[in-house]
């Protein structure tokens, strides 16, 4: 893959661009990959990866340049989440809008880019802009996807259902059944708009799920020590981080299934990769929550997903609790 972080100019400033595609095989189709409200950072870099690596040129852009030039929220400092508001209140479609044109003309010159085929994908705030780029640019974007997206169908003239009938692409709407931001009327609203217009759309209100649910809950990570996790991993203990239905979507490939009946006495399916043999999650036959453990190690966030709590300690192997006492080494040693 090929990566650049580079400046794009507007009339407002500079915007911080990230931006990855392929070796070869272009001209790629175009991604505005647009930042949720927690910022421009390395876990939103590695998605747009994800992405490009199936044959798209990803743009990931700073939309809060005209404020800051980078900014990353730190939800555990009260100012930063504070600072992530009032940015956020700057943003409206319009403004975005703008924005696109820019990374629209950077990606009409670059000759491994095809801006004739554009996709848009925005999250929590950016989903409405989604949208509304899709309306405002209906020859180019052949896709827009809103995942649990906010104010999609309000009273104002900016609010994107109003444009329904402008958008030319396909689209595509998440929404989670717990969300403080999106209740069923407002959802509904939104996809009364794309009926009555007749609007490619594609809608689905995620039961069970919560705002946000695209990106990994890391009060949710357990080291587990049961005697399962142990023979299944091959080591002393497994990772997991806690997700339901909605949370994780297996992008390709088919998965298979090993079903047994765990220490605790609960019939488990354990699911893995065919080619490799690899565990990517457990979960419990017949669960009314659809709650599984997805392993962290499979997670490209994995360094994020820093364990909360342990579990199952009662077969935990006793050498575990003084880890520090044995040597270090960066890399395989000598043996």
């Amino acid at each position: 893959m090929i990566e650049h972080n580079i400046d794009i100019s507007t009339d407002d400033g500079q915007m911080a661009t990230f931006i990855t595609h392929p070796v070869s095989g272009g001209p790629h189709p175009v991604v505005l990959f647009l930042i949720d409200a927690p910022g421009k950072r390395e876990e939103l870099h590695d998605m747009a990866r994800r992405i490009s690596a199936t044959g798209y040129y990803v743009m990931l852009s700073n939309l809060y340049y005209r404020d800051t030039p980078s900014f990353m929220v730190h939800r555990e400092d009260p100012a930063s989440s504070e600072y992530m508001f009032s940015l956020m209140a700057n943003l409206d479609n319009r403004i975005v809008a703008q924005d696109a044109v820019a990374m629209l003309a950077h990606a009409e010159a670059d000759p491994v880019a095809d801006s004739n085929r554009v996709g848009v994908t925005g999250y929590c705030m950016s989903g409405p802009f989604a949208l509304w780029i899709a309306a405002e640019f209906p020859q180019v974007v052949k896709a827009a996807a809103s995942i649990h997206g906010v104010r999609l169908a309000v009273d104002g003239v900016d609010s994107p259902h109003t444009r329904a009938a402008e958008i030319k692409g396909e689209v595509l709407v998440m929404a989670a059944e717990h969300d403080a931001y999106v209740d069923r009327a407002h959802y509904e609203r939104l996809v009364s708009a794309f009926e009555a217009a007749g609007t490619n759309a594609y809608c689905e209100w995620i039961d069970g799920t919560h705002h946000g649910f695209v990106f990994p809950n890391p009060e949710k990570v357990a080291v587990c020590h049961c005697t399962d996790c142990q023979t299944h991993s091959g080591t002393a203990f497994g990772v997991v981080v806690g997700v339901v239905d909605g949370q994780f979507q297996l992008q390709t490939g088919n998965l298979k299934t090993y079903k047994k009946i765990a220490e605790s006495g609960t019939p488990r399916a354990l699911a893995f990769c065919p080619e490799c043999g690899t565990r990517i999650y457990a979960r419990t036959e017949n669960d009314d929550s659809k709650f599984f453990g997805l392993r962290v190690g499979t997670v490209t966030q994995r360094a994020k997903l820093v364990p909360k709590v342990q579990v199952w300690c009662r077969s935990a192997q006793t050498w575990l609790s003084d880890l520090s006492s044995i040597p270090k080494v960066d890399k395989q040693p000598q043996l």
